[in-house]
C-alpha cells in the first residue's frame, strides 16, 4: 500500500540513512507499521511485493551443492550446465541426459551414479 506521512514522529530510511520523514513524504509498505498509526494516511490499497525502502531480494536460488570426488577434488555438480554435465557423464562412462531431464535432477543423478560406480569398482 502506499502511505503518506500527516503528522511528525515516524522515523524510517531515507536514501539509506535513518531519519525523521517530512510529513508529504510518501513510501510504499506491506502494511501501517504500528508506530505510524494516525501519523499516515493511506493513498493507495495495493498489494505490494516489497518495501521501497529496502533492496530488492534477490529471487534467484543458490542451488544445493552436488558434491563429488575426482581424483581427490572437490566437483560441484550443481553449478554445471547441461553440456558440461553431459561431458562428464561421458568422461566417467555413466549414463547421458534423458528426455525430458532437468539439469538438477541430471546432476543429481550422475552423483548417484558416480559415487556407486566407486564403490563397485572400489577405488
Amino acid at each position: 500500500m502506499k502511505l503518506r506521512v500527516t503528522k511528525g514522529g515516524c522515523y524510517g530510511r531515507i536514501d539509506g540513512d535513518i531519519a525523521a520523514l517530512p510529513i508529504g513524504y510518501e513510501f510504499i509498505a506491506n502494511d501501517i507499521p504500528p508506530a505510524f498509526i494516525g501519523r499516515v494516511i493511506v493513498l493507495e490499497q495495493k498489494e505490494v511485493e516489497q518495501y521501497t525502502s529496502t533492496p530488492p531480494k534477490d529471487d534467484k536460488k543458490i542451488p544445493e551443492p552436488i558434491i563429488v570426488i575426482v581424483n581427490g577434488e572437490e566437483v560441484n555438480l550443481a553449478n554445471k550446465s547441461g553440456k558440461e554435465l553431459a561431458e562428464f557423464a561421458a568422461q566417467h562412462e555413466l549414463t547421458p541426459q534423458q528426455s525430458k531431464e532437468t539439469v538438477p535432477n541430471f546432476a543429481k543423478r550422475l552423483k548417484e551414479e558416480f559415487e556407486a560406480k566407486l564403490i563397485g569398482t572400489g577405488k
